[in-house]
């Protein structure tokens, strides 16, 4: 921002929740308030503020937001300020990947499963999603495979929020440990979503049984 004036970033929040801004400001006199989406400034809590050696200084505060937009505002003073800002939502909605069984044969087709974990620890629905998870297998490649929540891909009942996709038997010829990489958008609706990344893992390690006699 050039001397005396402002400069705002808009900010979006997927759910009421309490967050952490953590920001360097690149002058001393310059200041970073955060406001809601009718341009109220939110009251902040648990503040920290550091000169920094060569100059500038560390800024830090917690306030509680509603699902919406915002704006997070940089007020330079007498001289041009500039800042780098990271936001840490504190809440509980995270991502997760598993296969429904964690040991597999070789050549078998394995079921994946991912969803967006809510507070409550239950899978948020909202107005339903989309996602994708993306296997690496054991020569290092990737597949990326789109996720369902109809019923039919091993994930429970339609509309739970469980998302399901199958891996082919193709692709799980090596035993090995599989790893997976999940993106998910759940629509809350009123132009809210929420997107979440999450990790899993499954393992190929032993081959179909052999009919005996």
């Amino acid at each position: 921002a050039v001397a005396g004036t402002q400069q705002n970033q808009t900010a979006y929040f997927d759910t009421s929740t309490t967050l952490t801004i953590s920001a360097i400001l690149s002058d001393p006199g310059a200041t970073l308030v955060l406001l809601d989406s009718g341009g109220v400034v939110i009251p902040r809590f648990n503040e920290t503020e550091e000169d920094m050696e060569g100059g500038g200084k560390a800024v830090s505060f917690d306030a509680n937001v509603s699902a919406g937009t915002g704006t997070l505002r940089l007020s330079a003073g007498a001289v041009e300020a500039g800042a780098v800002a990271v936001i840490d939502y504190k809440n509980d909605r995270y991502a997760t990947a598993s296969a429904f069984n964690l040991h597999n044969t070789r050549g078998s087709q394995v079921a994946v499963n991912a969803f967006v974990l809510d507070t409550g620890d239950v899978p948020l629905v909202g107005n339903g999603g989309t996602g994708q998870v993306t296997v690496t297998k054991a020569d290092g490649t990737d597949m990326v495979l789109p996720l369902f929540d109809d019923g039919l891909h091993s994930d429970g009942p339609a509309g739970d929020g469980i998302y399901g996709a199958f891996l082919p038997g193709t692709n799980t010829t090596e035993a090995a440990r599989y790893s997976l990489a999940v993106n998910m958008t759940i629509d809350m609706g009123g132009g809210i979503f929420v997107n979440r990344t999450g990790e899993g893992m499954f393992f190929v390690d032993y081959d179909q049984a052999t009919p005996v006699g």
